[in-house]
């Protein structure tokens, strides 16, 4: 070995032990200094309708439904109201005002703000899943935290879903007994209509038609009745006109010889007095005269207009007396098929709202019938349930374990090295000089 080399090894070597010793006091500060945070996380899923989709599943569907209420759901969670409840269960205000001071009681403002700062709750992404997470250098108060935030709100959902369900369901029953009602109601209305028929028929002989005759007797009803009422409206038309309208529509409307004859006197009579203005110096007594006739005349036609319409009103009453006799008629017609015949308007309605109403309520039997009738008839509604609760935890998140071994192993293995160059600067052995060449015997016997 050359002379120098060990010299060269000692400094590196000095180098690497400290710089090992350097890693390992910084591990174990790290370990034993750092203050120790402890978390844990409780997660609880939230159900819509029965829509529900976890973690595993997320990536299939999509989380709009969800974005609806889930960011709601997370602010109720992280309410003065649900966190107040927190505090008030666990006694936060008494155990962290003794923390501060023997005795002493936390305000509640600052109790609410230190929960907020210690947990963390989020919707986890593209989940209807909430995640509590709980923060703190205390490991034994966070669990109770993550586990009591989480209880209170599916408690508080269950509260809600129950209390909707049985609003809901009280309004079915509610109908139930209105439907109900409705029907006695309907069946006691059609057992009049059919006792009135029974005793119609009781004291009028029924007559016994084809199923074909009774068609067209209800179809020359219908006809009549049309007729009927297009007439009975027209008369009501007449009647609302003034004399000079009536003058010019009612010979339109009406067949008349009386009508007809007052119109061409009253015609007559005004051209006559109109010539006898027109004459240059009339007589004042032949115009007088010819006034009067005129005057008559229009009063003529007016008692016969009156008459057309007291002609029209007797025409209504007739046919009116005759539909009157085909209803009757119709009332005590009999086929061979039905006993109750179903061409009496009354009766078919009556029969036809009892089958509305017993269809109805049936319905309502079937809902309220359900096995899980609460479930079935709740309207869009959340519940809750916890997915993992919070335990207690066994080592902190901060300082990591694994970081601080890590610089630790590392700052040994630095260490070893270090030792490890000091003991081959050890091993080495200097190189012995070469001894001196002896003196020629010549030289040596001159001096």
């Amino acid at each position: 070995m050359k002379p120098g080399a060990k010299n060269r090894f000692k400094p590196a070597a000095a180098f690497f032990l400290v710089a090992g010793l350097i890693a390992i006091a910084c591990g174990l500060g790290y370990l034993f200094l750092t203050p120790k945070m402890w978390q844990v996380e409780a997660k609880v899923r939230v159900e819509a309708s029965g829509r529900v989709r976890s973690e595993a599943n997320a990536a299939k569907q999509s989380a709009a439904n969800e974005s609806l209420y889930m960011d709601a759901e997370r602010q109720y969670m992280r309410s003065d109201e649900l966190l107040g409840q927190v505090i008030t269960n666990l006694h936060l205000r008494e155990k962290w005002g003794n923390n501060l001071q023997p005795g002493a009681l936390m305000g509640t403002n600052q109790t609410l703000r230190t929960l907020r700062a210690k947990a963390d709750i989020q919707v986890i992404p593209h989940t209807s899943v909430l995640r509590i997470r709980v923060t703190s250098e205390d490991a034994a108060e966070i669990a109770p935290i993550a586990n009591e935030i989480a209880r209170l709100y599916c408690d508080y959902r269950q509260t809600q879903r129950n209390a909707a369900s049985q609003e809901r369901l009280t309004a079915l029953q509610s109908r139930w007994e209105n439907e109900n009602a409705k029907l006695a109601q309907a069946r006691q209305q059609l057992e009049k209509i059919v006792l009135a028929i029974k005793m119609e028929r009781a004291t009028v002989a029924d007559s016994l038609y084809s199923p074909e005759a009774v068609e067209n007797m209800q179809s020359d009803r219908d006809q009549r009745e049309a007729a009927l009422v297009a007439e009975e409206s027209q008369l009501n038309q007449l009647k609302t006109l003034k004399p000079d309208e009536l003058k010019l529509l009612l010979p339109t409307l009406v067949t008349n010889d009386a009508l007809d004859a007052s119109l061409e006197g009253a015609a007559q009579a005004k051209r006559a007095l109109v010539d006898v203005q027109s004459k240059p110096g009339a007589d004042p007594g032949e115009i007088k005269n010819a006034a009067a006739l005129a005057d008559d005349a229009e009063q003529r036609l007016s008692q016969a207009m009156v008459g057309a319409i007291s002609e029209r009103e007797a025409d209504l009453a007739m046919h009116k007396s005759m539909l009157d006799k085909l209803d009757q008629q119709l009332k005590t017609a009999r086929t061979n098929v039905d006993e109750l015949s179903p061409d009496n308007p009354a009766y078919v309605a009556a029969q036809r709202r009892v089958e509305q109403i017993e269809s109805e309520r049936d319905r309502l039997k079937d809902r309220l019938a359900t096995e899980d009738s609460k479930e079935a008839l709740s309207p869009l509604s959340l519940s809750a349930q916890i997915v993992d609760g919070a335990d207690v935890p066994s080592r902190p998140i901060s300082p990591d374990r694994g970081t601080g071994l890590g610089v630790i192993c590392t700052g040994a293995l630095v260490c070893l090295v270090g030792l490890l160059l000091f003991w081959m600067a050890a091993q080495l052995k200097p190189v012995p000089k070469p001894a001196p060449e002896p003196l020629p015997f010549s030289k040596v016997r001159q001096n």
